[in-house]
């Protein structure tokens, strides 16, 4: 019987807090080794661009830290199938990465992993799919950059100075506040918060808390002292747990 380590990544905060990308993903992970009477060891869920645009030169030797430094949740993942001799699923080979190099050195060392999309894929043929989208994402920017020069030399001003106004970032805020508070994880962190407070708690005593029922950030991240007091302070989150 195979063991499978399974591994969802949306590259968005927003598909984050919508849930479908990931929902649909895991879906078809789950559905795929009940399918083959697998084992699932764990399932990874990670918020985060699978674009590596760190540069890396000759001198500079390639770690796992070195290409997954942005993508904790995904180096967990592959240190858990090595560990196991486990096969790391995905629904696609983007999922893992856009980019070939992370794809190369999971075949150099061994790390096994499948799609569900194509799971009769060699690796080789999935390293060739990636190297093709991975040219053409690289012909994008360099056109993109071209266009932007382009316009830069005809003497048109890029970018949009009226958002780094403290009147727009006090707008920017606010709206990524009312986001937070269309999430119903941080309004029942808010009332957990309220409640143990409440009792002579601390907000390190609610952190501890929150980590240990697993509620995660929206970027799939654990809380911090300062997260949770950024609960208590959003007025959004507040009204929206006071009409419950």
């Amino acid at each position: 019987m195979d063991k499978y380590v399974l591994y969802c990544r949306v590259s968005t905060g927003r598909q984050g807090r919508s849930g479908l990308g990931l929902n649909a993903q895991e879906d078809a992970l789950r559905s795929f080794v009940a399918k083959t009477n697998g084992e699932s060891l764990n399932c990874f869920i990670e918020v985060e661009t699978a674009g590596n645009k760190d540069v890396i030169s000759i001198y500079n030797s390639i770690t796992l830290d070195s290409l997954l430094r942005k993508r904790p949740k995904l180096r967990e993942a592959i240190e858990l199938s090595r560990k196991e001799n486990a096969i790391l699923l995905v629904k696609e080979s983007s999922r893992l990465s856009r980019f070939s190099l992370l794809i190369d050195y999971l075949i150099a060392t061994g790390i096994r992993f499948q799609c569900t999309d194509s799971p009769q894929d060699e690796p080789m043929i999935i390293k060739i799919k990636t190297a093709i989208v991975e040219e053409e994402l690289i012909k994008n920017s360099r056109r993109i950059s071209e266009a932007f020069k382009k316009m830069k030399d005809r003497g048109k001003k890029l970018g949009t100075p009226r958002n780094f106004t403290a009147k727009d970032r006090r707008k920017g805020q606010e709206a990524k506040e009312k986001m937070n508070a269309d999430n119903d994880d941080y309004v029942k962190i808010y009332l957990l918060a309220k409640s143990m407070l409440k009792t002579g708690k601390t907000i390190n005593d609610v952190m501890n808390m929150v980590n240990k029922m697993k509620y995660k950030t929206i970027r799939g991240c654990k809380f911090n002292a300062d997260a949770i007091r950024r609960i208590l302070n959003n007025e959004f989150i507040k009204n929206k747990a006071d009409k419950l």
